[in-house]
């Protein structure tokens, strides 16, 4: 397929970025996926051999890709189930990509698969993987801070499909959450799905997708259509359930909240915060940097440093400039320097809107993952 060939021929430089990958976790297998709306798509890959072969063959055409690319819900998901399938057992036989996993990542104008995986014909391989989970989302920071020229490049080159449809509806969004929780009675929120007391009910769940986008009782009342006072009702039992009383200890909490299918019995994590592991993945770390965080927002792209991601991290959390200050071990001034930067970049005025763009990107997981050491101290 002529169309894919200028994104391949730039395998050898996401080869290059992949090295870590193979160096440290014996992943041979790397490919990224972006799906927009109708049949485009951009990819990268270092297996231009096996992802040239796919698309000539028209191999996305098969039935449990596409329903792998249709996925809403699943962040991750093992390759075992689809093992014998004709397109993983090709890939198995023909190019040594014998297991491995999938990260989705869902965003409101797009969707994005990272592919990993390994020449390793072991059934514990995928098992092995998702117990590395972290380095891997580090590894997604560190690919699209130091593969950003390639990024802007696969987005210039945008493959079109026939046949294809990337209709994905990214329902772990708060903005999509209300819709959910609004539409569907099976769908709740829960700060703990093993403990029935900590569900939260239908409006607690519409009220606690408000808080993550940092609107006040007032402003969540007339979205609701509800007095200040029932708001604040909701609040109070959201608090109990959570186990906490400030509002940056809140919003943390709702963000590592799951969507609970009571229907199916069934989780999705909106995101989550995992321990970091112990020393043996400093030399991952370290070979992984990650310098910058990448931001696209209304077509253009805006970079952020570390100390500007981190205050970003943690105003989003709700802490104050004067409460990053005393987390950072910075000045007040300092802070608010970082803090004026970022709305700068990201060209807002207000909080809210600060908060929107940080939740339809998924910055929280991004930052966090992009600087382990830095934020789980701060964290912890």
């Amino acid at each position: 397929m002529d169309n894919c060939q200028p994104l391949l021929d730039r395998s050898p430089e996401v080869s290059a970025l992949c090295k870590p990958l193979e160096r440290e976790l014996g992943l041979n297998y790397f490919n990224y996926v972006k799906l927009v709306s109708g049949e485009k798509r951009t990819l990268l890959t270092n297996r231009p051999d096996y992802i040239g072969n796919f698309y000539n063959d028209a191999q996305y055409k098969d039935e449990n890709v596409v329903n792998i690319e249709q996925l809403k819900f699943q962040s991750c998901f093992t390759w075992d189930q689809f093992r014998e399938e004709p397109t993983f057992h090709k890939a198995r036989v023909n190019y040594q990509i014998a297991n491995g996993l999938t990260l989705i990542k869902c965003r409101p104008a797009f969707t994005e698969l990272y592919y990993f995986g390994t020449k390793r014909d072991d059934p514990n391989a995928s098992a092995h993987y998702l117990n590395k989970l972290d380095m891997l989302e580090h590894f997604i920071a560190y690919f699209k801070d130091r593969g950003s020229d390639l990024i802007d490049f696969a987005d210039d080159h945008y493959v079109a499909l026939d046949g294809s449809n990337n209709v994905i509806e990214n329902m772990t969004q708060p903005e999509n959450i209300l819709n959910l929780l609004a539409l569907d009675e099976d769908y709740r929120l829960a700060y703990d799905s093993r403990d029935d007391s900590k569900l939260l009910s239908i409006k607690e769940g519409q009220c606690a997708a408000y808080l993550m986008l940092q609107l006040t009782a007032d402003e969540i009342a007339k979205q609701m259509r509800l007095s200040v006072r029932t708001v604040d009702h909701y609040i109070e039992h959201i608090k109990t359930k959570v186990q906490c009383q400030r509002k940056e200890d809140l919003v943390s909490k709702l963000f590592i909240c799951d969507v609970l299918d009571d229907k199916n019995q069934k989780r999705y994590p909106l995101s989550y915060f995992p321990d970091m592991p112990e020393q043996a993945w400093q030399d991952y770390l370290k070979a992984t940097q990650v310098k910058h965080i990448h931001v696209r927002h209304h077509g253009e792209i805006s970079v952020l440093s570390q100390k500007e991601s981190i205050c970003l991290f943690l105003f989003c959390l709700g802490y104050s400039a004067k409460g990053i200050g005393a987390k950072i071990f910075s000045s007040y001034r300092t802070v608010q320097k970082h803090l004026s930067n970022v709305y700068k970049k990201l060209k807002v005025t207000k909080r809210s809107e600060l908060n929107i763009i940080a939740v339809k990107n998924n910055l929280l997981e991004t930052i966090y993952f992009a600087f382990p050491e830095a934020l789980n101290e701060l964290l912890h």
